[in-house]
């Protein structure tokens, strides 16, 4: 996955696998859309997906602390379901993805300032084996 995936940070976890791509699927303030290039990031994933089928992916979405914690976590929630359908879109099996809001309770940045800020509002995304 890392060697198809290079504009992504791959990291194995136990049984399961993270993904973040830090440049690719990054919002604006208040966006539900990215406002980078990250549909083909998006569809090469989506190819990996489909090829390793025996999986469940987890879709998190994610916001700076700014601004109302109940909006925030309804922010993240629509980025997830925005990056689900595109999945979905691109022919991953809907009954694979799981997505939801995580609003600004997992920063990965300073929310501080401006740059950790920018890190914070993104989507992760887990790749979970299953054994059937």
């Amino acid at each position: 996955m890392k060697s198809t995936l290079e504009e992504a940070e791959v990291v194995m976890i136990e049984d399961s696998i993270k993904v973040l791509f830090p440049s690719n699927i990054v919002y604006k303030s208040g966006g539900n859309e990215p406002s980078s290039e990250y549909r083909p990031s998006l569809e090469k994933f989506a190819i990996l997906l489909k090829k390793y089928f025996k999986t469940n992916i987890l879709i998190s979405g994610h916001t700076d602390n700014i601004g109302d914690a109940n909006k925030n976590r309804e922010l993240s929630r629509l980025r997830a379901l925005h990056i689900k359908n595109i999945l979905t879109e691109q022919g991953v099996a809907g009954g694979r993805l799981t997505s939801w809001g995580l609003g600004a309770l997992s920063p990965i940045a300073d929310n501080s300032t401006t740059e950790g800020r920018d890190k914070n509002r993104r989507v992760e995304f887990v790749v979970l084996f299953r054994e059937k």
